[in-house]
């Protein structure tokens, strides 16, 4: 059967991870080609948020420049064990233009709405960068010229499609 037939499809969710030594590949592997990236440190211990210089370093050398990054502090269910305080880690946030947010992987507090923040705000740009795109006119090999029109000059001429293409 091919493509498109009456078959219900499966969908898959694979984790696949890298391992390795230290100075192996393994981080530019990782990053490269990301859109979005949460740095995460444990609030309950100093050198992990000590690292998190280190660990932007790295995103930002192997990585394009728009990558949406969100600073993370996990293990907010430790907060009797906290040892950096809070006004630390927004300082970091703000002087590295991170967006910041607590979290727990022990019980859940905050872990979607981190995800959710850095997949709408890349969602947001992805879109605008689409929507610009609808502006633009190009010519064809043969002389001619595509407009794709707005979404806004669809809704005047009552299209519902998003993109029309005129030849």
């Amino acid at each position: 059967m091919g493509y498109g037939d009456d078959e219900k499809s499966e969908a898959y969710l694979f984790k696949v991870v890298f391992i390795g030594d230290s100075a192996v590949g393994k981080s530019s592997l990782l990053v490269s080609g990301a859109v979005g990236a949460l740095v995460v440190y444990d609030i309950s211990r100093r050198s992990t948020f000590e690292n998190v210089s280190k660990w932007l370093e790295k995103l930002r050398m192997h990585s394009d420049a728009s990558v949406v990054t969100m600073l993370v502090g996990n293990k907010c269910d430790l907060h009797n064990a906290e040892d950096i305080p809070t006004e630390e880690d927004k300082a970091l946030s703000e002087r590295e233009n991170l967006v910041f947010i607590e979290t727990s992987a022990l019980d859940a507090t905050n872990v979607n709405k981190a995800v959710q923040t850095v997949v709408k705000e890349i969602y947001r740009i992805v879109s605008k960068k689409v929507i610009s795109a609808y502006s633009v006119q190009k010519e064809d090999a043969l002389g001619g010229s595509i407009r794709l029109k707005s979404e806004a000059e669809q809704h005047d001429l009552g299209q519902r499609d998003l993109v029309a293409v005129e030849f």
